[in-house]
């Protein structure tokens, strides 16, 4: 575990990430996406770096121009049906309690299927969510982080984003925003975050009147010298 400097600040708002980050969906996204894959002979490689990208661009880069609605429709298809096992991440549920109305989900998930996940996971709907539709850039392009700041009316640099992904990360830096990284999808060492933890039970958040603060059980900052 590595805080960084995140306990000594104060944030005005969270935004999380969903899959891998709130919801453990990562088998549901295999088997989704490795039947849509089968259905048009994609290869895994094709698929290979595209974690925290909107389905719409994973279909624009993989599939050719005249198939892609088709091809659009079928991933949504199945990413709404598979949503067997799909359960909240560990602290997920704690997190989104203390955050209530300072939280926001910015996915690069389309909105039924995020809200699908959501509820397959037993957990509710923050008041802002921002999902892939309602940007015209997903990740690592920073429109979702921005947006979900607009609609938190809160200042993006005293925003903190809770991440999974390498993309996800890059868009938070990109819209001026501190980053938390979970290694529940990708190694730590590929996560350029402020701060990484293993999931949301490392870390327990706070609201006060100066802000949220991070802190996490057992954890002591360090000084500096």
């Amino acid at each position: 575990m590595n805080l960084g400097s995140l306990p000594t600040q104060r944030f005005d708002a969270v935004i999380l990430d969903l899959d891998n980050t709130l919801v453990d969906s990562q088998e549901a996204l295999v088997a989704a996406f490795g039947s849509w894959a089968r259905e048009y002979r994609i290869s895994p490689d094709q698929l290979t770096g595209r974690a925290g990208w909107r389905t719409r661009d994973i279909v624009d880069a993989a599939i050719e121009k005249p198939r892609r609605a088709e091809a659009l429709a079928l991933i949504d298809e199945l990413e709404l049906t598979t949503t067997e096992g799909i359960t909240a991440i560990p602290g997920a549920v704690e997190a989104l309690s203390a955050l209530h109305e300072v939280a926001a989900v910015a996915t690069s998930s389309r909105r039924p299927v995020a809200l699908a996940r959501l509820a397959a996971a037993g957990l509710e709907p923050p008041r802002v969510m921002v999902s892939g539709e309602d940007v015209e850039r997903g990740k690592p392009e920073p429109d979702a982080f921005l947006l979900a700041a607009r609609r938190l009316d809160a200042d993006p640099a005293r925003c903190l984003v809770v991440e999974d992904a390498p993309a996800g990360v890059e868009a938070a830096h990109r819209a001026g925003m501190s980053a938390l990284a979970l290694t529940t999808s990708t190694p730590s060492a590929d996560l350029d975050a402020e701060a990484v933890v293993t999931d949301l039970s490392e870390v327990s958040f706070t609201v006060g009147r100066d802000g949220v603060s991070i802190t996490a059980p057992g954890f002591q900052l360090r000084s500096e010298a």
